[in-house]
């Protein structure tokens, strides 16, 4: 059995310092962090468990059609069973997490259209880059009814100050 994990980085607020006659504009991104898995299900309960979100990017423009920017990600995930419970098996696992996750990134964007035309009416982009990131799980088995054999790995890992690393490969059109 797999468990899938869907982090959706929701921006519901962008402010962008961006001028077409600069060679560098910021980005602030506010908006919330959801997690998709066996915790959760795509109900109007999941907004519940909306976390916030912050992020920062950084774009230089090197040349009018490569474009170079770095960004860093704030935010948390978060599941709870009762907030799910219809089902028995749910409300006696009764399991519930919390997880902060930290990214910094590096991408190239390339803009085919501004190599060809000064000002083309639509901009389309392909980006692919690097990033780094952490995250620090933290679970709570208080409530749990069932011997799960997982939850005592996750709870040791817990005492133990483990945390986890990834690197991720973007690409996007």
């Amino acid at each position: 059995r797999s468990t899938n994990i869907i982090l959706v980085l929701c921006c519901f607020f962008n402010i962008s310092l961006y001028s077409q006659w600069h060679k560098w504009d910021a980005s602030l991104h506010l908006g919330g962090g959801l997690y998709k898995g066996d915790i959760t299900s795509f109900d109007p309960n999941i907004l519940v468990e909306t976390q916030a979100a912050y992020g920062l990017s950084l774009r230089y423009r090197a040349l009018p059609f490569l474009h170079v920017k770095t960004s860093a990600f704030l935010l948390d995930i978060a599941g709870d069973d009762l907030n799910y419970g219809k089902s028995d098996y749910r409300l006696r696992r009764a399991f519930q997490f919390q997880t902060n996750l930290r990214a910094l990134g590096l991408h190239i964007e390339w803009h085919p259209l501004k190599y060809f035309f000064e000002k083309p009416l639509v901009q389309p982009y392909l980006s692919s880059g690097i990033i780094f990131g952490s995250f620090d799980p933290s679970a709570n088995f208080e409530r749990t009814e069932l011997v799960i054999d997982l939850g005592k790995l996750i709870i040791d890992d817990q005492e133990q100050g483990v945390k986890g690393n990834f690197i991720a490969v973007p690409i996007s059109l």
